[in-house]
């Protein structure tokens, strides 16, 4: 369940991330602009599962075989410390539970960038399919090529 929450998240800034670039092609039109909007808002609450919900049954640190040696290689590939890693958590989480989950008096919206939500999915999900190849045998094969795809059929 948690590399298909990977594939929800990918799928979901690749389609966000297709929009932007064709923006002009659409903008000012409602149901573009509202999509578009769907497609961060549920990127960042499939990533929220993955990443940022400790207690959640689909957070990485119960669906990787060993999570000491996960963090230390995620925080590699994306070439940041644990404390900048967190304050993506915490930004993510802000826009999730201020802004989507419910509307609260904040004033101003922030949307998390999704290079780390993308780059970190893909991470994820990568060592999932490694570890579980026999049960994620219907599942991309990686997903950098899934989340380039998506982006090419959204354009």
């Amino acid at each position: 369940r948690a590399a298909i929450l990977c594939c929800h998240c990918s799928r979901n800034a690749a389609y966000y991330l297709a929009g932007a670039e064709c923006k002009a092609n659409w903008a000012g039109e409602d149901f573009w602009s509202n999509t578009y909007s769907n497609f961060i808002d549920m990127a960042v609450i499939e990533w929220c599962k993955l990443f940022a919900d400790e207690k959640g049954k689909h957070h990485w640190r119960k669906t990787v075989s060993d999570p000491s040696i996960f963090m230390v290689g995620l925080l590699g590939k994306l070439n940041i410390s644990q404390s900048e890693f967190d304050a993506y958590i915490d930004k993510c989480k802000l826009y999730r539970d201020k802004f989507l989950a419910h509307l609260d008096e904040e004033a101003r919206m922030h949307i998390p960038y999704l290079k780390l939500a993308i780059e970190s999915t893909t991470f994820l999900f990568n060592l999932l399919k490694a570890e579980n190849p026999q049960l994620l045998s219907d599942a991309p094969k990686e997903m950098a090529s899934f989340h380039a795809e998506r982006i090419s059929y959204a354009k």
